[in-house]
């Protein structure tokens, strides 16, 4: 067999056990589809289910669980005992429950060496699609024009793009050759096959694998390519790129070359003499084979099954009671801390979030020369009645350490996080809205939508707008953070969760101190007045958004159940919004671009000076 570089294209001459009897093989394990194990999950071939005091394997004892969920979308929930969860392709929800769990979201399990490798799925050719109507593939069946399988993550669509004269494309359950196949942990399946047969000089076929999502790490065999055989393999990144192929027939292995020919009559699928292993790194978007019959002697030619390694998932990993250690690995991920020293680690390249940390919590966003923007989201973490602190480090602003306080000011412990762009107690998206039909996220309100105002019934609103704040503008402009109003620190229970807003946004005071002092029952005040009250701080962050709603004039509306105002056009307001967002509201408010239209704009309440503002804290 000879190995030689061309351009890509045809050379044409003109039963499960489920009583705990520890009978199988300590994996629970799942499949391609989007399982969900649990409990109840009776799904692995072997018999081993969850919390079935099956474990069998070294250092696993009781209902310690090794999940292996393979492809898909999976959900998993784990319960007793010290479990480790190998999430695999696809996006996945892992609810780790009691004791101390270990999760890899991306990653499959290696049963040899008991590590996590990268997540792999396959292209199975015992898939493909019965064509006989009798429900069973068999030996030699003629294969669809084209169809797709999902492999787990990844949708393959297979298609005969091309023919000249009369080629058979056919399954072939035949043995195959399939040493050096890189896997993904199971064996592979030496009697799946693709056979192509050419009959006459000329004669060829075209194949095609699509994905929908770039894969690497492609690995495969083409075996039997004897008498006049030649194969031509190709492969294209997203943008239709030329990439490299490795060809490895044992003692002759080429990168960038596409093409094997024979005209040797050995006839045997599993002899390595007629065999190319083809390895292609990626990323791989298409595979493109052409087998032709370049002589007067017929041709066969067999293609296994296809492997690959997948996507990053976007998962979902919860911590449970104890001590766990949660491994995002790529994708943008969603990381919930519970009780527990939990350790949580986002991965490179990526957009991870991290809610609810507790003290004794590590948690490492990960970093990388591409985009990393990871978020420490802090909302509801503060011990009940108390409150918590960031304290950044001194040497590097992605570092730093969160302090807890119970109601009495008393430090209660720490948690520590590196690698976060974005630490913020409180997003100001986020913040709920009443409306007719409930509460809605401020984020989600556009113009035309119907709010329930203290003063006026339900009203629309006439104009929405928001205003990024990086890191850097906060650094220049100290005047601007935010300010946290922790949840009931405005009294009554209220607000009803922590709330975030920009420190000149107002919020009704009602109480007998405001009729005392100004005869007025009710006051507007600016958040950064009442910086100083227990439980309403200004805060640092690595950056935030200022959302506002405007409606025909200025309303008092119920924010995370508290009253608290909407937009009001000031001069100094508009003239802190961008040109755009100003022109827009002149485009619904002409009369604002004069003086006598912006005092019409009145203030619903009165508004509190600083110093009046002051009176209410004595």
């Amino acid at each position: 067999m000879t190995i030689y570089t061309s351009n890509c294209g045809c050379i044409t001459p003109t039963d499960s056990d489920t009583t705990g009897s520890k009978t199988g093989d300590g994996i629970v394990s799942g499949n391609n589809e989007a399982n969900r194990i649990d409990l109840a999950y009776t799904g692995d071939p072997e018999g081993d289910m969850i919390d079935n005091d099956d474990a069998i394997l070294p250092g696993e004892e009781g209902d310690d669980d090794i999940v292996v969920a393979g492809g898909g979308n999976d959900t998993i929930y784990t319960g007793e005992g010290n479990d480790e969860v190998y999430g695999g392709g696809g996006d996945d929800f892992i609810n780790v429950g009691y004791g101390d769990n270990l999760v890899y979201a991306d990653s499959n399990y290696d049963p040899e060496t008991g590590e996590p490798v990268d997540a792999r799925e396959v292209f199975q050719w015992s898939l493909t699609p019965d064509t006989t109507g009798d429900g069973e593939l068999s030996q030699y069946e003629d294969t669809p024009t084209t169809f797709t399988q999902n492999t787990g993550s990844v949708n393959v669509t297979f298609t005969i793009s091309s023919s000249n004269l009369t080629p058979i494309t056919q399954f072939d359950g035949n043995e195959q050759l399939t040493d050096g196949i890189e896997d993904d942990g199971s064996d592979v399946d030496s009697h799946s096959s693709l056979a192509s047969w050419v009959q006459e000089n000329g004669e060829s076929a075209t194949y095609e694998w699509d994905f929908d999502e770039e894969v690497t790490d492609v690995s495969f065999r083409i075996n039997d390519i004897d008498y006049d055989s030649n194969v031509v393999i190709c492969a294209y990144d997203a943008d239709g790129n030329f990439i490299d192929v490795t060809l490895d027939a044992g003692d002759s292995t080429i990168v960038n070359g596409s093409s094997v020919s024979a005209d040797d009559s050995i006839t045997d699928p599993t002899d390595v003499s007629t065999s190319v292993l083809v390895s292609i790194e990626g990323p791989v978007s298409k595979i493109v084979i052409c087998h032709t019959q370049d002589g007067d002697h017929s041709s066969e030619v067999n293609v296994t099954d296809i492997y690959f390694d997948v996507p990053d998932g976007n998962d979902t990993l919860l911590g449970g009671t104890g001590n766990d250690t949660l491994y995002g690995e790529g994708g943008d991920d969603v990381f919930y801390s519970s009780d527990g020293n939990d350790e949580m680690y986002g991965g490179d390249n990526d957009r991870d979030v991290f809610k609810g940390a507790t003290a004794g919590d590590f948690i490492d966003g990960g970093s990388g020369d591409e985009v990393d923007y990871d978020t420490l989201d802090l909302r509801g973490s503060a011990p009940d009645g108390g409150s918590l602190k960031v304290i950044y480090s001194d040497t590097n602003p992605e570092d730093g350490t969160v302090e807890f306080y119970d109601a009495d000011d008393e430090l209660t412990g720490t948690a520590t996080f590196e690698d976060i762009e974005n630490v913020i107690p409180c997003f100001t998206p986020g913040t709920l809205i009443a409306t007719p039909k409930g509460e809605r996220l401020v984020e989600e309100l556009r113009a035309g939508d119907r709010i329930i105002t203290r003063d006026n019934g339900i009203q629309e609103i006439r104009w929405t707008g928001a205003r990024q704040m990086s890191a850097q503008e906060l650094a220049r402009a100290s005047h601007l953070r935010p300010v946290l109003i922790q949840k009931g620190s405005l009294g009554y229970g209220l607000p009803e969760r922590d709330m975030l807003v920009s420190p000149n946004h107002r919020v009704l005071v009602n109480n007998d101190k405001t009729a005392l002092y100004f005869e007025e029952r009710e006051v507007l005040v600016a958040a950064k007045h009442l910086v100083g009250l227990k439980g309403i701080d200004t805060v640092d962050t690595m950056g935030t958004t200022y959302i506002h709603f405007m409606f025909d004039r200025h309303e008092v509306v119920l924010s995370d159940g508290s009253w608290t105002e909407s937009f009001q056009p000031g001069h100094q307001t508009l003239d802190g919004l961008g040109n755009a967002q100003r022109n827009e509201i002149f485009e619904l408010f002409p009369e604002l671009k004069e003086e006598e239209g912006v005092s019409n704009y009145a203030a619903a309440r009165r508004t509190l000076k600083r110093h009046e503002a002051a009176l209410l804290a004595k």
